[in-house]
């Protein structure tokens, strides 16, 4: 696409090949560049880079939407609307999550008797009004969460959102939630899962389902764990991901916990191993591995002694027929 290159790179008298990123700066002082906003109607959203327009095109193809304009609010999409009064906000919804990804759904939704021009009677983004909260796309009658963890989970998102019926399917951004938001819903997690989750986490998980699996226990062997690892430290709750050492964990400690680790699993692990997974998840996971291999050595073991006694010959049978 020559038409596209030429138009994005541009050589300077000196021959050196610029490319135009549409970014609006001023060079201070101290030959820094102070970034001042876009040329174009580009914002990023949870990463992603979004053209405006063309979330604008996708409303205004829906019947009854004159006009459509949308711009960035508290780090999600909001749009404003002249259109008929037959245009609800669950139609809106559901064209825009058909024909975009779920980073580019407006969260909320505004009706204007026109769109505010400027003197040249293009589009003013910064005179439109901030979205009303009440206009954020309503939790829909997905499945009801499952489970003590997504219980747990809706009832935090229930107090971020301020919003009840939650679904276990529910986006958390398509409901109105923004980064800081998410940071306070990280928050509230992590007290109460001992879990800390990125928010670039949550961003890929966005949904209660798809949180569960990122805070609930993984296996057996460290829901038998935790309780232990609770007991020594004397603590009523500790993450998953918490380090034993920082949590007030020392040596005595750790030798205690070894010793009730080998007690109730039946297997005895060095110190250096804790020091070398400290957490309750890593700790947990090389329990389970060595079980695992201690059960494999057993079984070994019973099928070596079921060979004695037998001769050469019928070992030899053995190995070739079904029982190899």
């Amino acid at each position: 696409r020559p038409d596209l290159t030429a138009e994005r790179f541009v050589t300077d008298p000196a021959g050196v090949r610029w490319y135009r990123t549409g970014d609006r700066v001023r060079r201070l002082s101290t030959g820094a560049l102070e970034f001042l906003g876009r040329l174009d109607a580009q914002v990023k959203v949870r990463g992603h880079r979004v053209e405006l327009e063309e979330v604008e095109r996708v409303l205004t193809a829906v019947p009854g939407v004159t006009q459509a304009a949308v711009r960035l609010h508290d780090d999600a999409l909001a749009a404003y609307l002249v259109a008929d009064g037959a245009v609800t906000d669950a139609q809106l919804t559901a064209a825009a999550q058909t024909a975009l990804p779920d980073y580019m759904v407006p969260t909320s939704w505004t009706r204007l008797p026109r769109l505010p021009l400027n003197a040249n009677g293009k589009l003013d983004r910064g005179q439109l009004p901030a979205p009303s909260a009440a206009t954020a796309p309503a939790a829909g009658p997905g499945a009801a969460p499952q489970g003590p963890v997504e219980t747990q989970l809706a009832q935090l998102w229930a107090e971020v959102l301020k919003r009840d019926g939650l679904g276990r399917t529910d986006n958390f951004f398509t409901l109105g939630g923004h980064s800081l938001l998410a940071i306070r819903l990280l928050g509230r997690i992590s007290k109460t899962f001992g879990v800390r989750l990125s928010l670039k986490a949550l961003f890929d998980a966005p949904t209660i389902e798809q949180l569960a699996d990122l805070v609930a226990p993984r296996s057996e062997t460290e829901l038998r764990l935790q309780p232990i690892w609770l007991e020594v430290l004397k603590r009523d709750r500790a993450g998953r991901d918490d380090n034993f050492f920082s949590l007030g964990g020392h040596s005595l400690l750790a030798i205690r916990l070894l010793g009730r680790v080998s007690k109730v699993f039946g297997v005895r692990i060095s110190l250096k191993t804790l020091f070398d997974a400290p957490s309750l998840a890593q700790f947990a996971a090389l329990i389970h591995a060595e079980i695992t291999r201690r059960n494999e050595t057993r079984q070994l073991e019973d099928e070596l002694a079921a060979l004695e006694g037998l001769s050469d010959a019928e070992v030899t049978k053995l190995l070739e027929g079904p029982a190899k």
